[in-house]
């Protein structure tokens, strides 16, 4: 099955989860950290696919001089499967904004869990979705699902009481 049929991405907690399958029809997945996964996607953007497979691969420890050819091997299937989960990651990224639920419950709990900013989420959101969402849009909208969904409000501000006329 070609790599464009997977389901291939979706949002799994605080990472995405990336599956395809091999020439030999097997499957694989992996996940990463949507801070990494946001960092790969700009980088295909910027750059072009080609790119962001030398930035992966370039963090591989190199190979000892006495390498074996299992060791080559080995080494060969990481680059292999670096290469095809970044395929995913961008044929698929689509779909992520047709989960803009889970989007959206993905930035709440990372914000409710102070783990990203709400700059960071609206950068993130913004890469995932394909278009430009400024932090304060992005704010309203987890705000506006979180209140749907039942949940507290994130950090809201303080205000100073209000003086009453006559006082």
């Amino acid at each position: 099955m070609p790599i464009e049929q997977l389901p291939g991405i979706m949002i799994l907690g605080e990472s995405v989860g990336i599956a395809w399958l091999d020439e030999d029809g097997k499957y694989h997945d992996t996940s990463l950290d949507f801070n990494v996964c946001a960092t790969f996607l700009s980088i295909i953007d910027k750059y072009g696919i080609d790119h962001a497979f030398g930035v992966a691969t370039a963090f591989l420890p190199v190979l000892p001089s006495d390498a074996t050819d299992t060791d080559f091997d080995a080494r060969s299937k990481q680059i292999n499967s670096i290469v095809q989960s970044l395929r995913a990651l961008d044929l698929h990224r689509g779909k992520l904004a047709e989960q803009e639920y889970e989007m959206l419950n993905l930035s709440y709990h990372a914000l409710l869990n102070k783990e990203q900013t709400r700059a960071e989420v609206a950068e993130f959101a913004s890469i995932m979705l394909g278009h430009s969402v400024s932090t304060d849009a992005w704010r309203k909208a987890v705000d506006r699902w979180a209140e749907r969904e039942g949940l507290p409000p994130l950090g809201q501000t303080k205000r100073r009481p209000r003086k009453l006329s006559g006082q």
